[in-house]
């Protein structure tokens, strides 16, 4: 927690099965153990040519907690293109209060919801996958969001929640 600056990644060409979550960006509760002394700032990043298929919980998780022990000074610019993803739940995205996520961009994204069935057995048991399913919900605390060639099918808030 309280990482710095993260800035101008670029995460392609990946391919990920049977996952607790795909792609994880959370600002949590920091532990006394991992509490940096700068305010996390992420800014453009960019996700592209990836696949997701069997995800225990989501295909992406990205929150911050309203803990002000977290030091959030912003989280803007990130890409997501030409997703393909198959999961138990929807992306979860939940910015926080004070601090907005802003300016995600997705576009030629496919998010697909999976039955408990099309996962192994004892999929519950497998890492932290019971304790990482977060919900579906709309996205919340976000703003200039935009979603390009994105299947209303698996996440369909994507209207309501420009």
């Amino acid at each position: 927690m309280n990482d710095g600056v993260i800035r101008d990644c670029v995460f392609s060409n990946l391919v990920m099965w049977d996952c607790t979550k795909g792609i994880s960006i959370q600002m949590g509760d920091p532990p006394l153990y991992d509490l940096g002394r700068e305010p996390t700032f992420i800014e453009n990043i960019t996700f592209s040519n990836i696949i997701m298929d069997r995800i225990y919980a989501h295909p992406f998780i990205i929150d911050a907690t309203e803990n002000p022990a977290t030091m959030i000074k912003g989280v803007q610019d990130i890409r997501f293109s030409h997703i393909h993803a198959r999961s138990l739940h929807k992306p979860y995205i939940l910015g926080r209060g004070a601090v907005p996520f802003k300016n995600f961009r997705f576009d030629n994204c496919t998010f697909e919801r999976i039955e408990e069935s099309a996962l192994p057995l004892r999929w519950d048991r497998h890492g932290c996958s019971a304790w990482n399913r977060k919900g579906d919900h709309a996205l919340v605390n976000c703003t200039g969001f935009v979603f390009d060639s994105v299947t209303e099918m698996s996440w369909p808030e994507i209207k309501c929640a420009r």
